[in-house]
């Protein structure tokens, strides 16, 4: 026979616990209802789940084979009831925006204080994630919009450009590369350079970049964000890539950045699931992160970097 949802649970408390006692506490309920709750599931599989050892409950083979179904289960009901807070979420008028790192740390701040100056009582939920991660959680409703940097395809997603970023080099101000306006692909190839994972976005767009170079590449230290590739410049640990909006918003007084040539786009686009229309206040969002996007531009074309905006 198969077991209840109530069953799993319990046995899954004891699993954690290793104990009828501590199970008991953990699910707020009586020692005896967890004994006898964990003895019919036993009756009703046909197998024992648990031996006693001094005080404690050690699984047996069989057990510790099940719970990684009932894990498995457990996270599939998780995944259900975020989905319906998310859902009421939306239907209140709040917000949930997963945003990549870039934007997410040094552009979506000000967005959000501008939609929350705008509607002092929304409910909004931030998060910065992988470029994976942000079109998963869009594309299964976790999440009403995600802001990214680069390309992200999924067939159940729209899309939309926002704005073109130009790469950056970035290295120490003292740097022989501080004396160049631009950084060709020959100079850079020439220093220590911390790169990215190639399955990450930034990989495949900084390694499309400087397999134009003749001269092999001389690295040792990979990352998955524009955020810690920045950090390690400013420790003096190579130079690198970013976008600017990663450098406009993270480097300090010690770190300079001068544009690539020739000229690389880093596009930001907001996604949403295709064919379904985005809420009133998701549209207020975007319009807000176009604002903000704008106003950084503006600060860039000061800063003598080049930008380009769209819309």
């Amino acid at each position: 026979m198969s077991l209840s949802l109530r069953q799993m649970e319990v046995f899954r408390a004891v699993m954690i616990s290793s104990s009828h006692a501590a199970a008991a506490r953990m699910l707020k309920v009586s020692q005896p209802s967890i004994s006898r709750m964990l003895s019919t599931a036993e009756e009703r599989l046909g197998i024992q789940l648990f031996e006693r050892v001094g005080r404690r409950l050690k699984p047996t083979p069989e057990a510790e084979r099940l719970i990684i179904a009932i894990d498995d289960v457990y996270k599939q009901v998780q995944r259900a009831n975020d989905i319906a807070r998310d859902l009421l979420l939306q239907r209140s008028g709040g917000l949930r925006v997963v945003a990549s790192a870039s934007v997410g740390h040094y552009v979506i701040p000000n967005t959000i204080k501008a939609l929350h100056d705008r509607i002092p009582d929304i409910q909004l939920e931030i998060e910065v994630q992988t470029a994976s991660e942000l079109v998963k959680n869009v594309a299964n409703g976790h999440a009403e919009v995600g802001v990214v940097n680069l390309n992200a395809d999924h067939p159940g997603l729209e899309g939309t450009r926002i704005y073109d970023a130009r790469l950056m080099c970035i290295f120490p101000v003292d740097h022989p590369l501080a004396r160049k306006a631009t950084i060709r692909i020959e100079d850079a190839v020439e220093h220590h350079m911390i790169t990215y994972e190639p399955d990450t976005p930034y990989g495949m767009l900084v390694e499309g970049f400087l397999s134009q170079a003749r001269t092999p590449l001389i690295s040792n230290i990979r990352v998955r964000t524009s955020q810690m590739a920045c950090s390690l410049v400013e420790a003096g640990a190579g130079i690198a890539f970013a976008d600017e909006l990663a450098v406009h918003g993270s480097v300090s007084s010690t770190v300079t950045a001068r544009p690539v040539e020739p000229y690389q786009s880093v596009p930001v686009s907001y996604l949403s699931v295709r064919g379904q229309p985005i809420s009133t206040t998701a549209k207020l969002f975007i319009e807000l992160l176009g604002v903000e996007l704008k106003s950084i531009a503006a600060a860039l074309s000061d800063e003598g970097a080049v930008t380009r905006t769209n819309g």
